[in-house]
């Protein structure tokens, strides 16, 4: 007698493997989305503490705050391309070469409230999430010549 031998999966093991693989996936999504948000906020706090040592260095040589990011203040925009980009990090692109802002996909960094006639002189660097993007819920990053920092630092 002839018998035939199956082949393949049955339609309840096929819908099976798709329910675990779909609960593997409901609860990873999450944690990954999480971890991202994470990194892309680590990553603007990284360019923000890169722009706020670059200014005490610039404050020790000329006993001011530099009031740009690009080559008449901080000098770190550089052309790359038909853009331009913070040094460093590369991921936050600048709309010209002597700019007080630069964007990445989901931070917008922005040097302001130089006051160099202030006693004693002042700055703000803000990091403030995009409205849209996975950072779209984080409070904004700020900190000032006196290191005093406010939003998510920690997380």
């Amino acid at each position: 007698m002839y018998h035939k031998t199956q082949k393949g999966f049955s339609l309840l093991e096929v819908m099976i493997a798709i329910v675990i693989i779909s609960i593997l996936a409901a609860v990873g999504y999450p944690t990954y989305a999480s971890h991202m948000a994470k990194a892309s906020r680590s990553e603007a706090i990284g360019a923000i503490m890169t722009i706020a040592q670059r200014q005490h260095q610039y404050f020790n040589d000329a006993r001011e705050y530099a009031s740009t990011l690009g080559s008449s203040g901080l000098n770190m925009i550089i052309a790359k391309g038909d853009s331009f980009v913070l040094s460093g990090n590369e991921s936050f692109v600048c709309t010209g070469a002597d700019v007080t802002s630069c964007s990445s996909p989901t931070h917008t960094i922005t040097l302001s409230n130089v006051d160099n006639d202030a006693t004693p002189p002042t700055f703000t660097i803000a990091g403030v999430a995009n409205t849209v993007g996975r950072n779209k819920d984080d409070d904004d990053l700020e900190i000032n010549e006196k290191n005093e920092k406010t939003g998510p630092w920690k997380q």
